[in-house]
């Protein structure tokens, strides 16, 4: 099979946007990773100009730790990316291999994502989607970053708009979360989850489903990195802290800042930072992650005209919410090494086969409308916020979709799509917060779950979330009150306090 100047190998992955296939780019005559979009979103303009973007922006960088794009091609029958193949693994697949990871390894894998950082916010581009699934290691044990299907141009208008999220929660900077713009300091803080997850082995903020995941990014502390990884050097722990802050303008500026401390304190802290020898050349197909959570669109306005119900089960009824994670890809092993046949002289030259036109997939469609707005997930995947633009092109079967508002209880469906049809569903969340009345005498800064919100007197309650919650008052002068607050979602409560001299 050959698609446009690719020979295809084998199918790696297949996701609910797109299939990714390890290939051979006829041309260049090398093996490369082919990202294809799936059929029925041929026709969705948001979503074309998006993996355009993702093209340009990736083709716009080169540099070593980086992964490269070779070709990319939007027709109206196919519409696809070549990047170059990387064989090796993950970080994410590294760390569940190889951990605990030592503070030289991690070193050397944090100094390859600070370069590779500084070069494409050097060129205004910032990559908005840090985690370890979107860091390779190569058998040299040379990190490289790829998936820019989020990235932005700092001058380019921005892609997302107020209460929309982009990304993936668990690595989600907290000004993102608030509907805020992308910069530099907020591929700091998913660097900064990502270092926490190379000294502890897991990431700091991964809950029983996404909302609860928001909810922990934006409130909560997680445990102390020196109490999980003591034997750690010191300015390890406190550069976690520091890049980890929820405040971008408590984090470091820049990333050239973050290159400087690395290398002020390899050379006192650490042994000289040696890569680790490999001990067997590493064979897993680590682009599998280029198939999930690379595209994403935002559109908003007008519903069509409502169809018939879909059949669909609320799964939420009946049990709590869970996480949707991805369901497993297989992962491919290849051989340590691939010989590619030399043409010989004598060969029939073979006229080129006509590439016969992509399947016409069976779909159907759906509209979803929510109150108040939630990000839609469909199979794992982020794909839209409400209110939205036109119906979801989707294929014939079952989807289980679930609608996220970090204030909010998640829904979740279980849907039937039937071909041709398109079907509508209503929903309404119910809040999942309550309201706050805090009066101190004589005044006092209040802390909820360690994070400041305003001081007293309150012109208004403050929304805290369903359940425990730790609240603290703080006047310089008389000191600290320290209480714990149990709220039901929708309660109003008012606390009193006073400060004795």
């Amino acid at each position: 099979m050959n698609i446009k100047n690719h020979e295809i190998l084998h199918e790696i992955s297949r996701g609910a946007i797109t299939t990714v296939y390890k290939a051979r780019h006829l041309s260049l005559n090398r093996i490369v990773i082919l990202k294809v979009l799936n059929p029925q979103w041929l026709r969705e303009q948001d979503l074309l100009k998006r993996f355009k973007r993702e093209a340009r922006i990736s083709a716009h960088l080169n540099h070593p730790n980086i992964v490269n794009v070779y070709d990319f091609a939007i027709e109206p029958d196919m519409v696809y990316i070549s990047l170059e193949f990387v064989d090796g693994v993950s970080l994410e697949e590294y760390i569940r291999r190889h951990h605990p990871l030592s503070p030289e390894q991690i070193v050397s894998i944090l100094t390859d994502m600070a370069r590779a950082l500084n070069y494409a916010h050097g060129k205004g581009v910032i990559h908005r989607d840090i985690k370890p699934a979107n860091i390779l290691i190569d058998d040299n044990f040379t990190a490289r970053l790829t998936d820019f299907g989020l990235a932005s141009f700092q001058d380019a208008p921005g892609v997302t708009s107020q209460g929309q999220s982009m990304g993936t929660p668990a690595y989600m900077p907290p000004e993102l979360i608030r509907g805020e713009p992308a910069g530099p300091q907020s591929d700091l803080y998913s660097l900064g989850l990502t270092l926490y997850e190379m000294l502890s082995g897991h990431p700091p903020f991964r809950k029983e489903n996404t909302a609860a995941t928001l909810q922990a990014v934006l409130t909560e502390t997680p445990p102390d990195i020196a109490t999980l990884r003591p034997e750690a050097p010191g300015w390890l722990h406190e550069l976690t802290r520091r890049l980890m802050e929820r405040e971008p303008r408590n984090r470091p500026e820049r990333i050239g800042q973050l290159l400087d401390i690395l290398e002020r304190e390899t050379d006192t802290s650490l042994p000289a930072a040696r890569r680790k020898k490999r001990t067997g050349r590493l064979t897993i197909t680590a682009l599998l992650l280029l198939a999930a959570g690379v595209l994403y669109f935002f559109p908003e306005t007008t519903p069509p005209s409502p169809g018939s119900p879909p059949s669909i089960t609320d799964t939420t009824r009946n049990r709590p919410d869970t996480l949707l994670a991805r369901s497993p890809e297989k992962k491919t092993a290849l051989p340590a090494t691939e010989s590619i046949p030399a043409k010989r002289g004598t060969e029939t030259k073979k006229s080129p086969a006509t590439r016969p036109a992509p399947p016409v997939a069976r779909t159907g469609a759906l509209y979803v409308s929510c109150t108040p707005w939630a990000t839609v997930m469909l199979d794992g995947d982020s794909l839209d916020v409400t209110p939205m633009k036109r119906p979801l092109p989707l294929s014939a079967g079952s989807h289980i979709l679930e609608l996220i508002n970090p204030n909010y209880k998640s829904r979740r469906f279980t849907l039937d799509i039937q071909a041709g049809r398109t079907d509508t569903l209503n929903v309404r969340l119910e809040p999942n917060f309550a309201y706050l009345m805090i009066k101190a005498t004589p005044w006092a800064r209040i802390y909820i779950n360690g994070k400041y919100r305003e001081d007293t007197p309150l012109e208004k309650s403050i929304i805290i979330p369903a359940g425990r919650n730790i609240l603290k008052l703080v006047n310089p002068t008389l000191g600290s009150i320290s209480d714990t607050i149990h709220a039901r979602a929708g309660e109003q409560l008012e606390k009193h306090f006073s400060f004795k001299n």
